[in-house]
């Protein structure tokens, strides 16, 4: 549960949870010049992979209720993830009442987890958030997951307190999600020229993939309490179980990320940039850390050498392709935010690398 950057060896730090007794590590760093920061650990975006807490005792409240059997542990999940957006939510509010200049969310070395990282967002902001569109490959597992989402519907409609427009909205989310498991097959193609050729990408056209709606469900927002009945609102845009949490923290946030942000993290990160308007610093994440150089009428050893002069590796990366690719897959970049153009031959790449941490703290990290 430590931190991705050693902040405890700075002076005037102060650790306020250890992320073991509760779910995430947090605490503050005051920089020499009076500057104070809140800073917390999201180490994945899986409840079940943080503190054991949650899970404990949502599974004793049940078991003092007596609503439980020892295979059921649906409504024991159901509680530690609520709890563990409630602990986050406390701790961002703790920030606001010790006025911290800003709050830095530490996802570096997050491995991802599930939707959580597309709920979290909300906590650091009070305005609207929308997800993003989502896509998935176009094979068994995307089926898999539209009967889920149309078994929950289906559950939600049985609700009898549902409002005319909570009935329609549900009518539609499940046509969608019908149409979309029957249009699978559809959106099977040849893509065997990827090997030989640069096209533009289409998602909408010879990719494999198809629309799967949102990142939150079938509905990329709703305000908060849309359809007075949780349930529901919930089966049509998951982010509803967080409107009471919406905007725990209200103020100036930044994202930390390195190499080993990936999956659920990388969403996070990108939805506290898009919408939350917080700055991501550190390094680039797991998918930006991999570059690959086009290459038209080269030479594979070519190739490698531009790869390599491009992202800053060694002579003795080890890079490999397939013989018949036109695409190479190039060493882990430096941290380095430009790279020198390769000459060897004609290379398409884009510098994503996160900007430096806050420069109080940038200066005493360097030196730890």
């Amino acid at each position: 549960m430590a931190f991705s950057l050693p902040f405890e060896s700075l002076p005037g730090t102060m650790l306020e949870a250890d992320g073991l007794a509760r779910a995430f590590r947090a605490g503050v760093v005051t920089a020499p010049d009076g500057t104070r920061l809140g800073i917390v650990r999201i180490a994945r975006f899986r409840e079940q992979d943080s503190s054991p807490n949650s899970c404990m005792e949502a599974w004793r409240e049940r078991q003092a209720d007596g609503a439980m059997s020892e295979a059921d542990v649906a409504p024991v999940r159901s509680a530690a993830s609520a709890a563990w957006m409630q602990t986050l939510a406390a701790q961002l509010r703790h920030f606001r009442e010790q006025k911290v200049a800003a709050v830095i969310a530490d996802v570096g070395g997050n491995s991802g987890g599930n939707d959580t990282g597309d709920w979290a967002a909300r906590l650091f902001t009070a305005n609207d958030v929308h997800s993003a569109r989502l896509m998935m490959s176009a094979a068994p597992l995307a089926a898999q997951y539209f009967d889920e989402q149309l078994a929950q519907l289906r559950a939600a409609q049985k609700e009898k307190d549902a409002t005319p427009e909570a009935r329609a909205m549900l009518e539609q989310s499940i046509a969608a999600f019908e149409a979309r498991k029957a249009g699978i097959a559809a959106r099977h193609c040849d893509l065997s020229w990827v090997w030989t050729e640069q096209r533009p990408w289409q998602p909408q056209g010879c990719s494999r993939l198809i629309d799967a709606g949102y990142a939150s469900g079938q509905a990329a927002y709703l305000p908060p309490k849309s359809f007075g009945n949780q349930t529901i609102a919930s089966s049509i845009y998951w982010a509803a179980g967080v409107d009471g949490l919406r905007g725990a923290w209200n103020g100036p946030a930044y994202v930390l990320t390195d190499s080993g942000t990936a999956s659920s993290a990388e969403m996070f990160a990108a939805l506290m940039h898009d919408a939350v308007g917080a700055r991501t610093v550190g390094r680039a994440t797991a998918a930006a850390s991999w570059r690959t150089c086009r290459r038209w009428n080269c030479p594979a050893p070519a190739c490698a050498t531009a790869c390599r002069t491009a992202y800053g590796c060694g002579p003795t990366t080890a890079t490999k392709w397939p013989a018949s690719s036109r695409t190479c897959r190039c060493c882990r970049p430096k941290a380095r935010t430009t790279a020198p153009a390769p000459t060897a031959c004609s290379t398409r790449w884009r510098p994503t690398y996160a900007p430096a941490l806050p420069p109080p703290l940038r200066q005493n990290l360097k030196g730890s």
